[in-house]
């Protein structure tokens, strides 16, 4: 009889004050249970969240238990309910609830125009670094249904960002999230991972960032901030600069139909000022909320939790084996040590599936390590691929070509004659920089007469390759003919 009249008195109270209610989501229906005992319903009670409300001056989570309707304070709720989504967008809306992000913006509202006007600065800055944009249709789609599994598109109407991807080309792992929505990865990232488990536990730990807010956040926390024009004036024109350098005079290392990129140029367009000042400067407290929400996405997925730690590590491993300065990664993912420190040991991740899926974006990030002098760096990435049966005729050529910078022994010249030999086995058509390359080689072991039959059939195919070739592709070619003819006239000398 005494709990017959309480929940009687709960259900007259509630209607008389939901009838003053203001809600705050729309209806969202995210089901639970009961943490705790609560108003004489036992621990365990099914639940159903229906919204989140604000009653008076509290915020409130409207709630609905054998079909009776209470309320249970906002900032409380993460102790007395355990929700249980079961759809994506149900997920982040659920994240949204237990950091109390809505009683936060009930309180210090949605400062609609600094969103303005980061989106904007946000447009400009992806402007202007959109030569770096990885092109590769078939790469960018199997990314975005990745992330399109993964990012909200609908959980609260009230902020004007969407989510959205963008892929840079850089052999550095970078992921940032933008104050926009649009979220950040370089193709050193997607080659640094190897499976799809890890990357889904990196995107999901940048979205964590959007969802939070976090870039705004972190914008509202600048005492003062420069002109938008004057900043991005100055920047933009700096990193157009590097990209038109980059793309017109570095020719050593051509491959036909490719464009030629340095990582020096795409750190500069991933300039820690910009970042900065877009709201990506993270705390480690909002690092660790971030990976703390990843990890249960991926439980949510049904995937194993431990690739956020297997793919953080291999980040790590990157920056200490190319010896970069360690605060280079501060940019992008913090004290990586500590974020490792704080979710624990964890299993290696390996996908050969995935690996052949980046096998042609592997070669890219080679051949800009190649292009910048890092040739260790390009002979690892290689070597990664032909331990995984994965590597074509492009990659035998970055391996040679790093090889003989590195060094110029016997031993060392003739393993890079079989290393050409084993990749035109793998060519479908004759490979140009094979026969260069065969061709310096040979000279470097002094097998002029050998040299000399290879350059004929070089300018032979050079020759078939210019007729059917325009622009920048024929142009190149005639100078290769040209060099090719003086060195078969120097070589007749001897």
């Amino acid at each position: 009889m005494k709990k017959i009249l309480s929940l009687f008195i709960i259900a007259t109270l509630s209607t008389s004050i939901y009838a003053q209610r203001k809600d705050l989501t729309p209806r969202v229906d995210i089901e639970g249970v009961l943490k705790i005992s609560y108003n004489d319903f036992p621990k365990g009670t099914p639940i159903l969240v229906m919204n989140v409300i604000k009653l008076s001056s509290d915020v409130q989570l409207a709630v609905s238990i054998n079909n009776t309707q209470i309320s249970i304070p906002s900032n409380q709720a993460k102790k007395i309910v355990e929700l249980h989504p079961k759809t994506m967008e149900q997920f982040w809306m659920a994240e949204y609830i237990k950091s109390n992000m809505f009683e936060y913006y009930d309180n210090k509202g949605y400062r609609f125009a600094l969103r303005q006007e980061l989106t904007e600065e946000s447009n400009d800055y992806l402007s202007g670094i959109s030569d770096l944009y990885y092109k590769d249709a078939y790469i960018i789609d199997y990314v975005k249904t990745i992330f399109c599994g993964i990012a909200p598109k609908d959980f609260n109407k009230k902020r004007p960002e969407y989510a959205d991807l963008k892929i840079i080309q850089s052999p550095t792992p970078y992921a940032n999230m933008l104050a926009n929505g649009t979220l950040l990865i370089s193709t050193g990232l997607l080659t640094t991972l190897d499976s799809v488990e890890e990357l889904t536990a990196i995107i999901a730990s940048g979205i964590a960032h959007y969802v939070m807010d976090h870039p705004l956040l972190n914008v509202q926390k600048e005492i003062s901030r420069a002109r938008r024009a004057e900043f991005w004036g100055g920047f933009l024109v700096a990193v157009a600069g590097g990209l038109e350098i980059a793309l017109t005079e570095n020719n050593d290392n051509y491959i036909p139909g490719g464009i030629l990129l340095t990582a020096a140029v795409a750190d500069e367009a991933l300039n820690y000022s910009a970042i900065k000042r877009l709201g990506m400067g993270y705390t480690n407290k909002q690092r660790k909320q971030a990976d703390k929400i990843a990890v249960e996405f991926l439980k949510f997925a049904n995937m194993d939790p431990a690739a956020l730690t297997s793919a953080l590590t291999k980040i790590r491993n990157y920056y200490q084996r190319e010896h970069r300065q360690y605060n280079e990664d501060e940019k992008t993912f913090g004290n990586l040590n500590q974020r490792l420190a704080d979710l624990g040991d964890g299993k290696e991740f390996s996908n050969r599936t995935y690996q052949k899926t980046m096998a042609n974006v592997t070669t890219r990030n080679a051949i800009i390590q190649l292009n910048s002098h890092n040739y260790e760096a390009a002979r690892r990435l290689v070597i990664k691929k032909i331990n995984t049966n994965i590597a074509n005729d492009e990659d035998y050529v970055v391996l040679v070509k790093a090889n003989m910078e590195l060094t110029n022994t016997q031993e060392g010249n003739e393993r890079c004659l079989e290393l050409i030999q084993e990749a035109k086995v793998l060519s479908d058509i004759p490979n140009l920089e094979l026969y260069k390359q065969e061709i310096l080689v040979l000279l470097r072991l002094n097998k002029q007469a050998k040299a000399t039959d290879v350059l004929k059939e070089y300018v032979a195919l050079l020759t078939d390759f210019k007729a059917e070739s325009t622009d920048n592709d024929a142009e190149w070619a005639m100078e290769e003919i040209q060099w090719a003819n003086k060195l078969y006239q120097q070589l007749e000398m001897f």
